[in-house]
């Protein structure tokens, strides 16, 4: 398979009109029959062919889009590159027959993000989509076997982080494998997922940590006793979805990722939780927060903590605008044996984390977008790499970035298509508003237990789904 996989990459570089016009046409040319109009002939057209071919990749490559571009080019220019990329994903070799993607073996989380994107993707271009079957269902029996803690090892094989397997104390984990269906608001994934995890929003709300009567927050760990603003801003993202909080608890939870915002704008995990989970993130978790903080401007009962949260997405935004691209690799990249930055996904989560505050005017997020979309390769994957700088990682396969930059260039095409309308006076249609950004409905009873807030589309949360 690998042999096979360099194979093909080899000869997809050495795809060329000039190769092939001189090491395939040239000795055909001479192998015909001796007449020099024939050949001359022949000769004639595939010159004017291979021109024509140059001519038009490179009016191509003057098209490439530009941080200046205007907002209907950049959404022409992702329509096209979401499509070549979800083709990529649903021709990648790297899966079993009942589409379990795989590393080096089937890995859970590699599976969740191509099925999350390929489904959100589909649903973006409009296109009929259904998943295979048996991968979902293998998929889902998958994460409930671990988030229940029925730790059978045949069903626990795929989950790439050691930590996370057969262990089900980790609060960040259920949001890394959960959010590629909570991403997919308006299609049968996403019902599928909220019917098959309900029964974990209680999970989530039992492991709520309360600092006092005012401030709460969850740990990285279950049973540790420092809150992390990474795994409160995830598990707060999911419990709003699976509605398992009352307002009084989403409340307190939101004043702490209030209260816990550093000074230059960011969120910052404590040593505890460092050790236990991942790395730092200082940009994963700012992106995290501002779309969970996001998210709670459509809970009625939190009108008055709407100014300290606009104050603190905006210095958010601050802060990813202004960030180094260095977050440390993810836990399954470590696991896979990375040790130096992935360049290409903090770029997304820089970019998401830009458009979900609002900042659609920003030369950065721009900047992101644009050199995104002119980084795609040709068979339509995005590259991965440590280093923008030195050579990309030799890799077979690129799904899981593919993946991730799929959605972010989705949640930003519809951020454009929103404020397009909005600037011509035009209502979203019901589709994409459901996708993107539909306000929730007022609570009736503020402290309604068990119902954080009603949406008019399933999924329609401002989550960016």
């Amino acid at each position: 398979m690998a042999r096979r996989e360099e194979l093909k990459k080899a000869i997809h570089e050495l795809r060329s009109p000039y190769i092939y016009l001189w090491a395939i046409a040239s000795p055909a040319i001479t192998l015909l029959p001796p007449n020099n109009l024939v050949r001359v002939s022949l000769f004639i057209l595939l010159l004017l062919g291979t021109t024509g071919y140059w001519l038009f990749d490179r009016h191509m490559k003057r098209r490439r889009i530009k941080p200046e571009s205007s907002p209907a080019e950049f959404l022409v220019a992702i329509r096209r590159s979401v499509g070549n990329a979800v083709r990529y994903l649903e021709h990648a070799e790297n899966k079993t027959e009942h589409d379990q993607r795989f590393r080096i073996s089937p890995s859970v989380m590699e599976t969740a993000t191509v099925i999350g994107a390929i489904t959100l993707g589909k649903h973006f271009l409009s296109q009929d989509h259904d998943n295979n079957e048996r991968g979902l269902a293998w998929l889902f029996e998958t994460l409930k076997s671990q988030f229940s803690g029925v730790a059978l090892s045949e069903k626990l094989a795929g989950f790439d982080c050691s930590k996370c397997r057969g262990n089900n104390e980790c609060n960040v984990a259920f949001f890394d494998y959960l959010s590629h269906f909570a991403y997919c608001g308006g299609t049968s994934l996403y019902d599928s997922f909220i019917e098959h995890f309900s029964l974990l929003g209680t999970t989530l709300k039992n492991r709520l940590l309360a600092l006092s009567n005012d401030m709460a927050g969850w740990p990285a760990k279950n049973g540790d006793t420092v809150i992390d603003p990474l795994a409160t801003s995830t598990v707060l993202h999911l419990c709003l979805i699976l509605r398992s909080l009352n307002v009084h608890d989403i409340r307190r939870v939101v004043r702490w990722l209030i209260a816990s915002q550093a000074e230059d704008g960011s969120w910052q995990r404590s040593t505890e939780a460092i050790g236990y989970c991942g790395g730092e993130y200082k940009v994963i978790s700012t992106h995290r927060a501002i779309e969970t903080l996001g998210a709670c401007t459509s809970v009625a009962a939190l009108g008055d903590f709407s100014n300290e949260i606009r104050n603190a997405v905006s210095k958010g935004a601050q802060y990813l605008a202004s960030s180094p691209l260095v977050d440390a690799p993810v836990s399954y990249d470590l696991q896979a044996g990375y040790t130096s930055p992935e360049i290409y996904r903090t770029i997304g989560h820089v970019a998401q984390g830009l458009t979900k505050a609002g900042s659609l005017s920003s030369v950065v997020l721009r900047e992101h977008i644009s050199y995104v979309l002119n980084s795609q390769r040709d068979d339509g994957a995005f590259p991965t790499s440590s280093n923008l700088i030195i050579c990309d990682r030799n890799l077979l396969h690129y799904t899981d970035i593919t993946a991730f930059l799929i959605r972010t260039l989705i949640f930003y095409a519809m951020a454009l298509r929103t404020e397009i309308a909005k600037d011509k006076g035009q209502a979203v249609g019901s589709r994409e508003w459901g996708q993107i950004a539909a306000k929730a409905e007022p609570l009736d009873q503020p402290d309604r237990p068990q119902t954080a807030l009603r949406t008019p589309v399933a999924g329609s949360l401002k989550c960016w789904a």
